[in-house]
Formats: C-alpha cells, sequence, structure tokens
C-alpha cells in the first residue's frame, strides 16, 4: 500500500504536525517563560499576516501555508508557538476538520482588523 503514495506525501503530512506540535510544545512552556504582551501582538502580527494573504474563516489553512506566512512575518520557533498558542486560546484560530489544519474564527478576522500592535 505504502509504495502507492508519492515520496513527498509524507513530508506534506510532518509540515502539516509540525504547526500543531509547536503549539503543544509552547503550551507546556507557557508557565516558565510567559510573556503575554509579546505573545499578544505576536498572535495579532499572525493573524494580520494571514488575514492580508487571503485566509478568513471560510476556508481551511494547512499548517504548512501557516508555517511559510508567519516565516514572512520573522515569526519562527518558540514565538511562533507561542503566538500559536495564544490565537487559540483567545479562540481566533480553531482546528480545522482535518488533523494539521485550522482556521481562522470570525473573532481572529476581527481581531486581525481591530487591534494596533505596540509595546
Amino acid at each position: 500500500m505504502s509504495s502507492l503514495r508519492s515520496p513527498d506525501w509524507r513530508a506534506r503530512t510532518k509540515s502539516q504536525d509540525f504547526l500543531h506540535d509547536l503549539a503543544v510544545v509552547a503550551r507546556g512552556i507557557a508557565s516558565l517563560s510567559y510573556n503575554g504582551r509579546v505573545d499578544r501582538a505576536n498572535a495579532i502580527r499572525l493573524l494580520k499576516a494571514l488575514v492580508a494573504a487571503g485566509a478568513n474563516s471560510d476556508t481551511l489553512m494547512a499548517g504548512a501555508w501557516v508555517f511559510g506566512v508567519a516565516q514572512k512575518v520573522s515569526l519562527r520557533g518558540t514565538d511562533l508557538a507561542s503566538a500559536l498558542a495564544y490565537a487559540e486560546g483567545q479562540g481566533w484560530i480553531i482546528d480545522g476538520t482535518k488533523k494539521g489544519w485550522m482556521t481562522i474564527s470570525r473573532a481572529g478576522e476581527r481581531a486581525a482588523r481591530l487591534y494596533v500592535v505596540d509595546l
């Protein structure tokens, strides 16, 4: 059966799961090194970038696509994981119907439009 799948199928699955794993790790370390203002600012920055790239509450986003958009606004590693965890905690980003996929909620769309990020 596995010979029927293309070699890049497994890579796509791993990259889609990567963001979910980062968010889980961020939740675990949040109590150790939590900076709510920075996490909030990064989450809003990520939402703004996703909306600018065409995401909305009616579309599913692949984790790999979210990761690519985040890299364009210089969110990587634990900064990205913390931003995702914060956005999920606020209900701005929610799990999609498929594993490794997510969507922006209507509240997330409003947050991307309303908030001015300042520290």
